[in-house]
């Protein structure tokens, strides 16, 4: 039997297994000396957090901010946002913001 997570999912979606779904974390495309660095669709940070888990999941939270690899996982947009959805497997582990 599946274990229950102890907080909610932050959207209205909860993945089946061993899955997250993931927020990435978003880069300013200026720079704090007023630089334009690049466009928006050009960033692709390999950060985020954590906005929901599937039932299986052993070490993933809602709330971890995560590193993954670059091309993990697969955009779905969910209530008008982007979010990656991907295995817990494919994060590389989690940070303190």
């Amino acid at each position: 039997m599946p274990k229950t997570k102890s907080k909610t999912s932050k959207i209205n979606f909860t993945p089946f297994g061993k899955k997250c779904i993931v927020k990435r974390r978003v880069i300013d495309p200026i720079s704090s000396g007023g630089i334009i660095l690049t466009t928006t669709e050009e960033i692709s940070t390999t950060d985020g957090t954590i906005v929901s888990v599937g039932a299986e999941c052993e070490y993933a939270e809602i709330g971890h901010h995560v590193l993954f690899p670059q091309f993990t996982g697969s955009e779905i947009e969910i209530e008008d946002e982007t979010y990656l959805i991907m295995a817990e497997e494919n994060i590389l582990g989690y940070y303190n913001k």
